[in-house]
């Protein structure tokens, strides 16, 4: 029924990489609720300054890079892929590692 609360989810930004364009946010979305069906997942969005938008999901927050990764190169292919540049970054950092213990 609409206006009803049926549990609670805690929304995390655990990621913000600065790319062209704009920023690469990967968000937590964590079940904080036994009446909520599912578990924890993650989000990955692109903000270009004009609005923000989701582009992946997954399990982990690499899952969720390497899904919009994918979704941007389908929907987008001439334009720089946002998603893949970060998760350069975040290989050449060697905080992608750091990624798999949320």
């Amino acid at each position: 029924m609409p206006g009803n609360i049926v549990g609670k989810a805690l929304v995390k930004e655990i990621l913000n990489v600065p790319v062209k364009g704009g920023d690469v946010f990967v968000y937590q979305v964590e079940n904080k609720s036994n009446a909520l069906f599912g578990n924890s997942f993650y989000i990955a969005t692109f903000d270009d300054t004009a609005s923000e938008a989701i582009w992946g999901e997954g399990d982990t927050p690499d899952s969720a890079l390497e899904d919009a990764e994918i979704n941007w190169s389908i929907k987008n292919p001439v334009y720089s892929n946002p998603f893949k540049k970060t998760i350069e970054i975040l290989k050449e950092n060697k905080e992608r590692n750091i990624l798999n213990n949320y």
